[in-house]
């Protein structure tokens, strides 16, 4: 194709001999140079008239030789795995099979990925190898986890502790012991969290109790600004997210006596609101033992003041008959007074009962007051003594 291409004709002019008489150079550059007309002679050489010049069109590639060139680069896209998006089927295409094509390409570049562990695996065994003579003393070094946060450390440091073969203690030697090199290809720390997110999503909307449970982690993994607060807002009171990852108990049981810690607390609140309710029963019903002996109280003396009422009643009516009885039969005026005091005395008798009757009731229905403590180091009264 290049071939024919390249070497395929230009476009010639096609003119009887004679008619470029005088305009030869305008001719001959007509391929290279925009001309704005060229002159021509309307005759031939020999003087018979002639038709005007015509340009002869340039032959076309063959159709097979471009037909060749898009099967190669067909077969080129099969061979390295990355296929044009243009040539995938179109239409409605669901998310699991775009997935399915994305892992069928990652699978055919898969030696390329391969090779490149194995020379970072390589790479990473020759530093293992430097770092016991270099980082031989002790130093503080920058550490980089898989979330891309740095971390300081101390490396080889000395406690100034002994063991019982009487050697010093050193915390993070990395001159003694012997290192391996692990390496993993895939997503980045990024691509996981988003994919971490969207299955978080989707168990959160089946479950939307996981929040309590597992909420710090979910928005510890979103990048918009302010998840890292909401996230450690939550995780200040999820007890099973204050984990001490330098603790050395092991973080299953962390979480399983964090878990009970909390199982503890929901017990203990719910014994304070049963203890809340009895105690806001016994209340009711202390008010309406109240209310009851207030009625008791209350028909006692309504009852004693009828009687009252009553003896008041009857006493004058005797009063009454007996100034009768004086104006009728010309009676003594002492006679009447005493008669009138009897029958006084009498009456504050009966009333002084009842009264009584009615204290003895109400002492018997209600409490007795609670008793003050004395104060500690305060003599007690004796029998017989009185507090001063």
């Amino acid at each position: 194709m290049t071939e024919s291409v390249a070497l395929a004709p230009r476009a010639k002019w096609i003119m009887a001999e004679g008619q470029d008489e005088n305009h030869e150079q305008e001719w001959a550059s007509a391929n290279n140079t925009s001309y704005a007309y060229l002159r021509y002679k309307q005759t031939d050489i020999n003087g018979t008239p002639a038709p005007p010049p015509i340009r002869q069109a340039p032959e076309q590639p063959p159709a097979a030789i471009m037909a060749a060139a898009q099967s190669i680069t067909q077969d080129l896209q099969a061979v390295v795995g990355i296929v044009d998006p243009n040539q995938l089927p179109s239409g409605n295409i669901s998310g699991k099979a775009l997935q399915g094509q994305q892992q069928q390409i990652d699978m055919t570049n898969f030696h390329y990925y391969d090779n490149l562990t194995r020379s970072i695996a390589h790479t990473g065994r020759i530093i293992l190898d430097l770092i016991p003579k270099i980082y031989s003393s002790e130093r503080v070094m920058r550490i980089i986890g898989d979330d891309g946060k740095p971390e300081l450390m101390t490396i080889n440091q000395k406690t100034g502790q002994q063991d019982e073969n009487g050697i010093e203690k050193i915390l993070n030697d990395v001159t003694v012991g012997e290192y391996d090199v692990v390496m993993d290809t895939g997503p980045g720390y990024n691509t996981k969290r988003q994919e971490a997110v969207d299955s978080m999503m989707q168990l959160l909307a089946a479950d939307p109790n996981l929040m309590q449970q597992a909420g710090d982690l979910i928005f510890r993994n979103m990048d918009f600004p302010g998840a890292e607060t909401i996230a450690d807002r939550l995780a200040a009171v999820n007890p099973l997210a204050q984990i001490d990852e330098k603790s050395e108990v092991p973080p299953q049981v962390q979480m399983q006596l964090a878990q009970s810690q909390q199982q503890m607390q929901q017990m203990s609140q719910q014994i304070q609101a049963l203890q809340m309710m009895i105690k806001n029963r016994q209340d009711v019903e202390q008010v309406r033992q109240t209310g009851e002996d207030r009625r008791a109280v209350l028909a006692a003396e309504v009852k004693m003041r009828d009687q009252n009422t009553r003896s008041l009643t009857s006493q004058n009516k005797t009063e009454i008959d007996a100034l009768m009885k004086l104006i009728l039969g010309h009676m003594d005026t002492a006679r009447l007074e005493a008669e009138i005091a009897s029958r006084n005395m009498d009456q504050y008798g009966v009333m002084e009962q009842a009264t009584q009757s009615i204290e003895d009731n109400m002492a018997v229905m209600m409490p007795p007051p609670p008793q003050q403590q004395m104060p500690q180091g305060q003599p007690q009264p004796q029998p017989g003594q009185q507090m001063m």
